[in-house]
């Protein structure tokens, strides 16, 4: 089964904490992928919560990190997690109103705006937080 999502070393931002929670996302995107179309309500009703759960999990610890480390560019960062969060919100209500389950325009929208986040944001914000790390030991 192919992954429907693949790190390589360029998504790597090489901060762990990033990193760490950024493979368990592809993970659990993963998963779904190789199950899509086969899930029932319960299923997609459990899917939605993990994915909702951990992306909220993974912008609260990116956004902690980022006041931490006084991060320039918080504000705009933050909102772009806000709109993607209440984007995915909005669509796990749907899926709780039985109104749709899980599909693969709403893998490929995480997996399009994933890429994008972490190539104009995150690895600038992860750069910030090593050099800060950098220069508190110093």
């Amino acid at each position: 089964m192919n992954n429907f999502i693949t790190l390589t070393e360029n998504e790597i931002v090489n901060y762990d904490l990033m990193d760490n929670e950024h493979r368990e996302l592809v993970s659990l995107v993963n998963e779904i992928f190789s199950k899509i179309g086969k899930l029932d309500r319960d299923e997609n009703l459990t899917y939605i919560k993990k994915l909702v759960d951990h992306i909220r999990k993974h912008f609260d610890s990116e956004e902690n990190c980022m006041k931490q480390f006084k991060y320039y560019g918080y504000i705009s960062h933050k909102l772009e997690h806000d709109r993607f969060y209440n984007k995915l919100l909005s669509f796990s209500v749907k899926v709780e109103e039985e109104k749709t389950g899980i599909t693969l325009d709403l893998l490929q929208s995480i997996k399009t705006w994933f890429f994008n986040h972490l190539e104009m944001n995150d690895k600038k914000c992860a750069k910030h937080f090593i050099e800060s790390l950098a220069s508190e030991t110093n």
